[in-house]
This record gives structure tokens, sequence and C-alpha cells, in this order.
């Protein structure tokens, strides 16, 4: 089963998302899209799948996931509330160009390892869960110059774990129905508990 295609339900206002989805809106089957994704796990805790990846979730962790990397989240058990600060936004969400620019190779840097999915540690995780939660109540201006913020604080400081070995460009191979259905039968199947 390939991974389903989500797309970015951008408002009138702005051009990239920052909301909190909680229970029964936190369950989203195995999906990718083409948008880069920061998570921070506001409650919970469960599964992680990420490319080819398998791992754990827990309240505080965050997650910053680049652009078309097959992903999913499941909660421990089924009664369990979940939630999180989800940020997506395009490669070119700022305007074509802006990452050419020599300020921002330390984000094009980033967002080049987030293609296999960074699970952010340390003190940047700490200054990092204020900043997401501000995004989401940020206007105007204050949207954009927040997001650079965030991924300033990562781009510079480092502190973060690559989660899959597996390239995004895979996914995209004859043999990417092959693995989507390996990872639909071992997340349904998973049920160890966390």
């Amino acid at each position: 089963m390939k991974p389903l295609i989500e797309k970015l339900p951008l408002g009138k206002d702005s051009s990239f998302v920052a909301r909190t989805y909680r229970t029964p809106h936190f369950e989203v089957p195995w999906h990718q899209h083409t948008e880069y994704e920061l998570i921070l796990f506001i409650e919970g805790e469960g599964r992680s799948f990420v490319g080819n990846y398998i791992g754990e979730f827990r309240q505080g962790d965050i997650f910053l996931l680049g652009s078309n990397l097959p992903h999913t989240f499941q909660k421990a058990n089924k009664d369990l509330v979940t939630g999180a600060v989800v940020v997506q936004f395009r490669e070119d969400f700022w305007g074509s160009g802006f990452l050419e620019l020599p300020e921002c190779k330390s984000i094009r840097q980033l967002l080049e390892a987030s293609m296999k999915g960074l699970r952010i540690k340390g003190e940047t995780k700490t200054k990092l869960a204020p900043l997401l939660h501000a995004l989401e109540q940020a206007e105007g201006f204050h949207r954009i110059t927040g997001l650079c913020q965030c991924l300033e604080l990562i781009a510079v400081q480092k502190e973060y774990d690559t989660v899959s070995t597996q390239d995004v460009t895979a996914f995209l191979s004859k043999k990417q129905e092959r693995i989507d259905k390996i990872f639909r039968y071992t997340i349904d199947h998973f049920q160890e508990p966390v």
C-alpha cells in the first residue's frame, strides 16, 4: 500500500501551517507530502515510523521531516489522547531564490539533512519547544521570522540524530510498493507496549 499523499491545508492569509492536532485529528495513516514538517509532541506517546526507522515518541519530542519522507506516528494505545504542534512548510514558502542567498547556507544544509528525518535533542529541544508554541499564535510577518528562528536554531546548534537511513528517492523507485506494504503491515501489527 502506497503512502497517502497529503495536501497542505493553507488558509488565504498564510504561506505555511502551524497548528495543534489532537486526538482524534492526530491519527494519520502512513503518508507523505511535499512540505517539510516540524513536529512537537505535547501529549501522549507511541511509535514513530519515519522512512525505514521505527522508534518511540513521547511528550516533548521534536522531529524535523524532509519533503516526501513517508511517516506516521501511532499512539501507544487506542484510548490514549495524543497531540502535537505541527508546522508544515514548502521549501519555497519564503519565495523563490531565498535559500540560494549565501546567508541561508546553514538552512539549506539543514533541509537537506532532514530528508532522512531528524530527531532534535539536547538544549536545542528545550529552546525550540516554546518557539514552536509561539509560532502557532504568531501573525503577519512574525510568522515568517518565527519559523526562520526555529530553523536557524536547529541548523546552528546541530543537536539532532538522523533517524532513517533510506534515501527519499528510493521510495520513488520500483521497490516503493513492496516497501510500503512491509511498513503498512508493520504499523498495523506492531502491538508491543512502548
